[in-house]
């Protein structure tokens, strides 16, 4: 009896496929769509990277600060006075795909001043959003395998 496999025909098509991947796009959809969440989970829900509250804002930050700008007078930390940190999320070009900034170097100071100010992680993917990241990734890989 001789047994006969096409294994190595098959496995080599696999890697030809997964070698034409076009990684930068995959991950640029991973990137853009994450941005989007993150940005709303910190400067619109106000919850850090552990989905919990950020904190609340003192009284007299609320009194000379939010309600002077316009931001109204609610003590929820959403990390939003003037918007430009907010607005200030850019796609990064990495060698191996695509990551997520800041368009300035005041912005990314302000990040880690927040995180500072409120000793937790607030800008670091929360499990849902690395899920749904790695879900778009296996997605992407089926669609074009």
């Amino acid at each position: 009896m001789e047994l006969t496999t096409n294994m190595p025909v098959v496995l080599n098509t696999v890697n030809m496929k997964l070698s034409a991947l076009d990684i930068k796009r995959m991950t640029n959809i991973q990137a853009t769509t994450l941005m989007a969440v993150m940005r709303d989970r910190i400067h619109v829900q106000g919850r850090d990277s552990n989905g919990a509250p950020i904190g609340v804002y003192t009284p007299k930050y609320i009194k000379y600060s939010r309600k002077k700008a316009g931001r109204g007078t609610d003590s929820k930390v959403i990390l939003s006075l003037t918007r430009q940190m907010e607005n200030g999320y850019i796609l990064v070009e990495l060698p191996n795909g695509t990551g997520i900034g800041f368009s300035t170097h005041e912005d990314f100071q302000k990040a880690g001043w927040c995180e500072e100010t409120y000793k937790k992680p607030i800008f670091k993917p929360t499990a849902e959003e690395t899920a749904m990241v790695n879900q778009i990734a296996e997605e992407y890989i089926a669609k074009h395998l």
